[in-house]
Formats: structure tokens, C-alpha cells, sequence
């Protein structure tokens, strides 16, 4: 199994886990630069709405982050944004 395959197949088990328990689910955040994996997980979510399921879409984000995007988003993962209450 590739890396591709096993993100599929842990992505998989997220979707499974949001038809079962929907409410206490975590989403995720995915970055496929190759945009091939992304389209699979697409797919699989559409073939979900078909068959009736809700999906938690407040839990889905697209970023698009490939060169040929239109608008892409800024991301810095090293930046820590400290909250002072």
C-alpha cells in the first residue's frame, strides 16, 4: 500500500466515523499537493450525499494550493498567534 492509498483509507475511516457519530467527530485538514488523493475523497463524500447521508460539510474546508489556483491562501505553519485573555 502507498502513501496515497493509506491517506485514502484513513480518510475513509473519518468519513465512516462522521455517518456513525456525526456530532463528537473531529474534520481534518488534508493537503495534497499532487491532487490526486483529493479527488478520490471528493467522490467518496458525493457518493455519500447520493445515497442519502448527511455529511457534516461545516467540517469541510478546500484550500486550493497549487500553482495554477486562481486565489490561493497564505500558509505559514511555523507562526504561533498567542491569545491573551
Amino acid at each position: 500500500m502507498g502513501k496515497s492509498s493509506m491517506m485514502v483509507e484513513m480518510i475513509q475511516s473519518i468519513l465512516e466515523m462522521w455517518v456513525k457519530e456525526p456530532d463528537t467527530t473531529p474534520g481534518f485538514t488534508y493537503i495534497d499537493p499532487a491532487r490526486e488523493t483529493i479527488a478520490i475523497i471528493l467522490n467518496r463524500l458525493r457518493h455519500m450525499k447520493q445515497q442519502g447521508i448527511t455529511i457534516p460539510e461545516d467540517k469541510i474546508h478546500c484550500f486550493p494550493i497549487t500553482p495554477d489556483a486562481t486565489y490561493t491562501i497564505g500558509l505559514n505553519c511555523c507562526i504561533r498567534q498567542l491569545v491573551y485573555h
